[in-house]
C-alpha cells in the first residue's frame, strides 16, 4: 500500500505485506552482496527510508530522484542525488 491509512478504506481485513526482505534475498542471490555495478534509487523523497533500508540490507549505495509535480499526473526530474 502506498500509505498505511489506505487499509481503512477496505470493507474486508487487509494486511500490508512488505516485500523488501524477499526482494533483497533474491537480488543478493542474483547479483551478490555489495556489488559496485548496482545501486538502489529512491523515486522520490518520500521513499528514501524504504530505499535506504533496502540498500543497507544489500550493502549497496543509494541515489534519490528529486522531482517536482507542476500538474497532476506529471512530474519533472530536477536532480539526481548520489553517484
Amino acid at each position: 500500500l502506498h500509505a498505511s491509512q489506505i487499509q481503512g478504506f477496505f470493507d474486508i481485513p487487509v494486511d500490508n505485506l512488505m516485500c523488501g526482505p524477499l526482494f533483497s534475498d533474491y537480488f543478493i542471490k542474483k547479483f551478490g552482496e555489495a556489488n559496485d555495478d548496482v545501486i538502489v534509487v529512491s523515486p522520490d523523497v518520500g521513499s528514501v527510508s524504504r530505499a535506504r533500508n533496502f540498500a543497507h540490507r544489500m550493502g549497496l549505495g543509494l541515489a534519490i530522484v528529486d522531482k517536482r509535480r507542476e500538474k497532476a499526473n506529471q512530474s519533472e526530474v530536477m536532480n539526481i542525488i548520489g553517484s
